[in-house]
């Protein structure tokens, strides 16, 4: 009998977000129970070292599979350019780390994508005069950390 999937979403989330991310994938393969439960976690950390098989592309298409993003890290990567997929509309948080930021991933960002950003932290981030335009144009941000 599985114990831990007859836990309540919230601690099962818990649990996973201090799984490295390719393992936290590999739970899929444990139950049908467990199928979808690391795409529906709301909190996903993402860096080249957890993930470096991952492009640009795989990236976008890797973040799209999250149902229910409420805080996303990206790290050492490039900042995934936008898709019609790529929409985020429950992310809160965003803390982007030495990344490069393009100025498709700009207008991404502040399109529908994530318009209920709350809080953004921005750690050696590559792009000039683009992060203003990211900074102005999210309408619920509160909490603005440089």
């Amino acid at each position: 009998m599985d114990y831990i999937a007859q836990l309540p979403d919230s601690i099962v989330y818990h649990i996973l977000e201090r799984v490295p991310i390719d393992q936290m994938v590999q739970t899929s393969t444990l139950s049908k129970a467990w199928r979808y439960k690391w795409a529906e976690n709301p909190h996903i950390i993402l860096t080249t070292r957890t993930l470096p098989f991952l492009d640009n592309g795989r990236i976008k298409r890797f973040i799209d599979k999250f149902k229910y993003l409420v805080e996303l890290n990206l790290s050492e990567c490039e900042v995934p350019d936008p898709s019609e997929s790529f929409k985020m509309q429950s992310l809160r948080f965003l803390h982007l780390q030495n990344v490069l930021v393009t100025e498709k991933s700009i207008n991404a960002l502040t399109g529908k994508a994530c318009q209920r950003v709350e809080e953004l932290k921005l750690i050696n981030v590559h792009a000039q005069e683009a992060l203003l335009t990211l900074i102005i144009n999210l309408p619920n941000l509160k909490i603005l950390k440089l």
